[in-house]
């Protein structure tokens, strides 16, 4: 999965004002544009670390699952080296949300997926 922010510099007469649009309270300023765009990445950096923090604060004793966020890519390797039909229903009842498909649409599902994964 890529995920693609968006930065934006806004020329201000003390410099640069910067912020990412799609991760709210991510905001920062600098002199020149060159002092903005390593001050909103740094940015980015501790408001993930604090949202982390706080997330990690407010589930302590909770039974949770933690897993990295995925594409699904990883998954169907391991389906594929594994052959289970049971893993391949999961997967692709994920990537469908739940509809039935027929054996020339899950095809393309899978081929979707392995030509995604070498186009990266």
């Amino acid at each position: 999965m890529t995920i693609q922010l968006t930065a934006v510099f806004r020329k201000v007469p003390e410099g640069y004002i910067a912020f990412v649009e799609e991760l709210p309270g991510t905001t920062t300023q600098g002199d020149t544009l060159a002092e903005a765009r390593a001050n909103l990445h740094e940015a980015v950096a501790l408001v993930l670390e604090s949202n982390r923090a706080l997330a990690e604060e407010q589930l302590v004793g909770a039974d949770v699952i933690r897993e990295p966020l995925s594409d699904g890519r990883a998954e169907l390797k391991a389906i594929q080296r594994n052959g289970s039909f049971r893993e391949l229903a999961g997967f692709l009842k994920g990537k469908t949300n739940g509809k039935v498909l027929s054996i020339e649409e899950i095809d393309d599902v899978i081929d979707g997926e392995q030509s995604s994964s070498t186009r990266r």
